[in-house]
């Protein structure tokens, strides 16, 4: 069975989720495991260049 989740709460998809997908401005910029990610907000910093509520 498959769930799709939609947040901005970072802690609740890494508690809750096996597999994420980050999209940004609407675009897809990773999807994987959560089991290679550390650190969701880290790992959007990386991808994006800025932070979760920079403009």
């Amino acid at each position: 069975m498959t769930i799709l989740l939609s947040t901005h709460i970072m802690e609740e998809a890494a508690r809750l989720c096996s597999i994420v997908t980050l999209a940004d401005r609407g675009e897809v910029i990773f999807n994987g495991q959560m089991s290679e990610i550390d650190n969701l907000e880290k790992l959007f910093l990386e991808k994006t260049g800025r932070g979760l509520r920079d403009e």
